[in-house]
């Protein structure tokens, strides 16, 4: 038999199988029908066409066809003859009205996610307590919902025992009210419980801290009170713990350092007070450490979080840290944004700053700090190699980008986005501008503003092509702004506001767009926008705007004429009487 035939066999073997695969075929379309009919459980089908959802484009959920087909839906054999629905899987699908009772009756859930839609109206009341020996995933995050978390009532309670399967409940985004809910502590295999931007009131219930397997706990953007009590301590998995813009107050509990496994710790924005404690650095783990707009107080150089060498963002920023930057900083050899302004940080800016390798963002306005700007700045190497530059920005930093404490609000901080290479030293540093700060070719936002600076601006400052913001108002800049400016395509913000700037103001690119607050408090300035829109004719077509020396030497030259002039007069008066009297 050659090559050919042990493929495909004789003829009379060929015949054999075709006939086998064609009953085998009809076997199995003459079947089809009753396996289709016993494959979606019948309660489960009617369940969900009972959701009756309302979308903007329709759903392929129709009462004749297989319910395990259904978009969104996915199913399980539970036995022969049926398939129980363990899936309702719809995020961001433009579902609008209430979530009926109906869904309780889906008693083989195990993942359940309609985020991201337009839902309203209060949960199911036994929502919970029906699904909890399967529900292992809920996410109901971003939607309209209403009213107080059905997790326990006189009722019904979240679970008739500790064997609850669920794993992840997502509750943020959404308008529930009234303190957290008790029965949360009996979902014992809980390790994400997310529940941000609603309206929860009252203090942590200590059932929280009953969660041994917590990894995240996520509730920012509530109204809670009361302190961070000691119990959390218990949540020896905890990862990441963020609970600002709350009202949270006394000190961060002293033995926050045995959350060994902590990544992420986010207090912001609370009523906090008290020193930072010491046991803060066996976080060794942390790479976010936000703790701005508290009350917490401390001299610098008494902390040394250089035993962090994962921590990327450092935020500090208070009213009441004092001294000046304490060196343990350069050995944060990770850290990306260092966020110090509103504090009484004395002394001057260190030039090894320039020396970290990852840092981008700087954020140390504050009217303490003296000196000048330090040249060694300008040598940051991320803001100035462009491998460097491109890990900027891809970077996405949970870090509000200068806000002011008395205007963060809620909606500030619904909108995070990833954090721009910075420079903002609005502090009373004086001297010039070096001409080194062009070498931050990666450089998207650079504030001097509300400093000392005199001199002119540097004609390098073209040279950071990505500029977004530029603001050089309230110093003592003299001179003109320079033309080269009108390369820098992307600027969108800009001001020289207040300062001793004359001459024409630039036109074209951007310079076309910006307001005349932008240049306001320069006299010497003019041309559109200003409040002064021809500018003086110069002495001669080649002369430019007179600078302030030629003003003086104008002026010198006018008094000399007249003192010449009266001396002359004065003279022959005199001569002529001498000459009438001999």
């Amino acid at each position: 038999m050659d090559e050919e035939e042990e493929l495909t066999g004789t003829p009379s073997q060929r015949s054999r199988t075709q006939f086998l695969l064609f009953w085998g075929q009809f076997f199995l379309l003459i079947q089809m029908p009753c396996f289709e009919a016993s494959a979606c459980n019948r309660v489960d089908s009617e369940s969900l066409l009972s959701l009756d959802f309302k979308v903007s484009s329709p759903l392929n959920w129709f009462a004749s066809s297989d319910c395990c087909s259904w978009e969104g839906i996915s199913c399980h054999q539970e036995d022969n003859d049926h398939h129980r629905v363990v899936c309702l899987w719809l995020p961001g699908r433009g579902l609008t009205g209430f979530i009926s009772p109906s869904i309780t009756n889906l008693t083989h859930l195990t993942h359940l996610n309609l985020s991201h839609n337009s839902l309203s109206g209060p949960l199911p009341k036994d929502l919970f307590s029906s699904l909890s020996s399967t529900l292992q995933v809920l996410d109901l995050s971003f939607n309209r919902l209403i009213s107080h978390l059905p997790l326990s009532s006189k009722e019904t309670t979240i679970t008739d025992g500790n064997h609850t399967s669920l794993t992840f409940l997502d509750l943020s985004f959404n308008e529930f009210t009234d303190p957290v809910p008790p029965g949360l502590g009996l979902c014992s295999t809980l390790q994400v419980f997310r529940a941000g931007f609603n309206g929860l009131s009252g203090s942590l219930p200590d059932e929280i801290f009953h969660l041994a397997n917590l990894q995240q706990l996520y509730l920012p953007v509530n109204s809670l009170s009361g302190p961070i009590r000691d119990g959390i301590m218990n949540l020896t998995n905890l990862k990441i713990l963020e609970l600002f813009s709350n009202q949270f107050s006394g000190p961060i509990p002293r033995h926050i350092g045995k959350l060994f496994k902590l990544e992420k710790l986010l207090v912001r924005i609370n009523n906090l007070t008290g020193p930072l404690p010491a046991s803060l650095t066996n976080c060794t783990n942390v790479s976010t450490l936000n703790l701005m707009v508290n009350n917490l107080t401390g001299h610098l150089s008494a902390f040394n979080f250089s035993t962090l060498q994962s921590l990327t963002t450092l935020d500090l920023s208070n009213k009441n840290f004092t001294g000046q930057l304490p060196t343990w900083l350069a050995n944060l050899k990770n850290l990306q944004a260092l966020d110090l302004p509103f504090n009484l940080i004395t002394g001057s800016i260190p030039g090894w700053l320039g020396s970290m390798r990852n840092l981008f963002f700087i954020d140390l306005s504050n009217k303490l700090l003296t000196g000048g700007f330090p040249n060694e700045l300008c040598r940051i190497p991320i803001l100035s190699s462009k491998e460097a530059g491109d890990q900027a920005g891809q970077s996405y930093l949970e870090l509000p980008v200068f806000m002011q404490p008395n205007n963060a609000t809620i909606q500030q901080y619904n909108r995070l986005a990833n954090l721009r290479p910075a420079i903002n030293l609005a502090n009373n540093i004086s001297g010039i501008i070096p001409v080194e700060i062009g070498q931050m070719k990666f450089l998207h936002v650079l504030d001097l503003s509300h400093n000392n600076f005199s001199g002119s601006i540097p004609d390098q400052i073209s040279n950071l092509t990505n500029l977004e913001s530029l603001d050089l108002s309230y110093n003592h800049l003299s001179g003109g702004i320079p033309a080269s400016l009108k390369g820098l395509n992307f600027m969108s913000s800009f001001s020289v506001a207040y300062n001793d700037l004359e001459g024409l103001v630039p036109s074209g690119g951007h310079f076309n767009t910006f307001t005349s607050s932008s240049y306001e408090g320069n006299t010497g300035m003019c041309g559109p926008p200003t409040l002064h829109p021809t500018c003086p004719q110069p002495l001669s077509p080649a002369a430019g705007p007179r600078s302030n020396t030629h003003r003086k030497l104008l002026t010198g030259l006018i008094v000399a004429i007249g003192y010449c002039i009266g001396f002359g007069i004065g003279f022959g008066l005199g001569y002529k009487q001498n000459f009438i009297v001999i």
